[in-house]
């Protein structure tokens, strides 16, 4: 702080984020976190979504250290940090770009995951329509994701439809067509995340609960 430049207090903004769809290759299925009412839940049901916006994560879990996580982030060359989570209490354990601790990260048993941040256009359990989570994808899932190259705008559609890879289901999705208030109320979600991402701190993201199976890793 200084006279001709005093310090101006930025308020935080909260993440959106109501909860976490996570696909479960084995199952076949969404593995649900309701952050709201902090439930968790296994559904197959098809759910539409609006695409907003898309980040990366590392994360695991170690029965000395609990929940393991990164800050997430958008390129490789983002700086990151990663905490391991247990007991209420966060410690720091690593900080880099992702690009130099990756390989650190993968033999420490870590997942890189594709973290997709939606806007839903159904209900999916008990979080409501219009709700803002996050699609966390790893694995085959994730590189199946990528090569799609789905547009910054795009509007899926998961009809509960899968391709099966040896003992392994995938989640097909399909482009659709969305009503004009729809898209309006998505665009007005995603102004409230990108506001998140331009103004957030770096903080610990806590993981909810081990992954249940491991698939390939996508580094």
């Amino acid at each position: 702080m200084s006279r001709s430049a005093p310090e101006v207090s930025t308020p935080k903004v909260a993440n959106p984020s109501q909860g976490n769809l996570e696909w479960n290759a084995q199952r076949g299925e969404w593995k649900v976190w309701d952050g709201i009412n902090k439930v968790q839940s296994f559904v197959n049901k098809p759910f539409k979504f609006a695409k907003l916006d898309e980040r990366s994560s590392s994360e695991g879990w170690s029965e000395e250290l609990g929940s393991i996580s990164s800050s997430e982030f958008k390129y490789a060359t983002d700086p990151i940090k990663v905490y391991s989570y247990k007991g209420g209490n966060a410690n720091l354990l690593k900080e880099g770009t992702y690009a130099d601790l990756k390989e650190e990260l993968k033999a420490d048993g870590l997942n890189y995951y594709k973290i997709v941040y939606v806007m839903l256009l159904d209900d999916v359990a008990d979080i409501p329509i219009g709700s803002v989570v996050k699609l966390k994808i790893k694995g085959k899932t994730c590189n199946r994701w990528i090569e799609q190259r789905y547009a910054e705008d795009a509007n899926l559609q998961w009809d509960g439809e899968t391709e099966t890879i040896g003992r392994f289901y995938y989640p097909v999705f399909k482009d659709i067509e969305i009503l004009e208030p729809e898209a309006e109320e998505a665009k007005n979600c995603d102004a409230v995340l990108q506001e998140y991402f331009n103004g957030k701190t770096e903080k610990p993201q806590e993981v909810t609960a081990e992954s249940e199976y491991e698939d390939d890793i996508p580094f």
